[in-house]
């Protein structure tokens, strides 16, 4: 229905792209970590493009007084928010 939303997550492409990759899995899902990409490619799909941002930075963003984490911030993962339209 238009104007609904939808939200995934999914990992960037040139990073960890051997992550996922088992069995019957030889090529996994990847994009790119541009607006332009995600909007060519979601568009024609009829979603626009609502807002994107990179996991390590949506966790210091919610975590802000995370001092030095013990662990990377998923540096290879992202998330948008799409609209039906």
């Amino acid at each position: 229905m238009s104007g609904s939303r939808v939200a995934y997550d999914f990992k960037l492409r040139g990073i960890a792209d051997d992550f996922g990759r088992s069995g019957r899995t030889q090529k996994p899902f990847r994009l790119g970590g541009g607006r332009a990409e995600l909007t060519a490619f979601h568009e024609p799909l009829g979603f626009r493009l609502a807002h994107w941002e990179r996991s390590a930075d949506l966790t210091a963003r919610m975590l802000a007084n995370l001092e030095t984490p013990s662990q990377p911030l998923f540096r290879e993962d992202a998330l948008l928010q799409l609209e039906v339209i």
